[in-house]
């Protein structure tokens, strides 16, 4: 979570665009303005979903619960 914080305060102050990879939706809902699922080898992108929560974000934002839920979703796991 740290690193986390660290990459927000450095694309801030340096006004950067920074591409991440992650398989944590947690992660990618904190730190993305939009997040590209990608699918199974030779699948391509799957889905595009835009996270349009304030910055700087609040891990607990309750507007980050449905974009989760369909992340999660679409990879079979129901919460």
């Amino acid at each position: 979570m740290q690193m986390q914080d660290l990459l927000v305060e450095v694309t801030q102050q340096l006004g950067t665009t920074v591409l991440l990879v992650t398989h944590d939706v947690d992660e990618a809902l904190y730190l993305a303005d939009r997040v590209v699922v990608l699918g199974q080898r030779g699948e391509g992108i799957v889905e595009t979903l835009h996270v349009d929560a304030a910055r700087p974000r609040n891990r607990s934002d309750a507007r980050l619960t449905p974009l989760r839920a369909a992340l999660l979703q679409r990879f079979g796991i129901h919460v």
